[in-house]
């Protein structure tokens, strides 16, 4: 009905002036970039477009900086980014949340939302096992060769995507993160 789309036209409405006000509200006389940066249109909606910005912000892009820094010392850096999303979630919304890889890790899936019992998909089992096969290797010294996780390399950004299927890569969030490097002095 006409109503039930004008309400929610007014919805998505109510949740982009939100999310322009928090920004503006967080970074002050530079929110006008960071919105430049991190435009609503270029998400599936506000909420996303702010998941984008604060998860860059806070353990993408400052993991990025880390690892150029721990580069320049001695022995090899290995970058990992999980992005496994295929996972039961209560309210139906997914997506990889900060800390969400150590439950894979430990195998733990009780502890994803304590108090419901976590049903595991085949995608779960595997990303556990796999997970589990590269954190032991590296414990050991030796990393495994399957999936082949390929050392960082500061000019490329090269990492180890954590998903099904497995997959390395090269620059995670590279133009966001170059973004809030004029912010860092880095």
């Amino acid at each position: 009905s006409t109503q039930s789309r004008s309400s929610a036209a007014s919805d998505v409405y109510k949740r982009q002036a939100t999310y322009v006000a928090l920004v503006t509200a967080t970074f002050g006389p530079t929110s006008a970039t960071v919105l430049q940066e991190y435009p609503v249109a270029d998400y599936a909606s506000a909420r996303d477009a702010y998941v984008a910005l604060t998860s860059d912000l806070k353990f993408v892009c400052t993991a990025r900086r880390s690892l150029q820094a721990a580069a320049l010392g001695r022995g090899p850096v290995y970058r990992y980014h999980f992005a496994h999303d295929d996972y039961f979630a209560p309210g139906g919304e997914t997506g990889a949340f900060h800390g969400l890889e150590l439950v894979y890790i430990f195998g733990n899936f009780d502890q994803v939302f304590p108090g419901i019992r976590y049903p595991t998909t085949p995608a779960d089992e595997q990303m556990r096992d796999t997970m589990q096969g590269l954190w032991s290797s590296f414990a050991a010294g030796a990393l495994s060769s399957e999936p082949a996780w390929p050392e960082y390399d500061v000019r490329t950004d090269s990492y180890l995507q954590l998903e099904v299927p497995v997959t390395a890569g090269e620059g995670v969030r590279t133009s966001q993160c170059d973004f809030w490097e004029q912010f860092t002095g880095g």
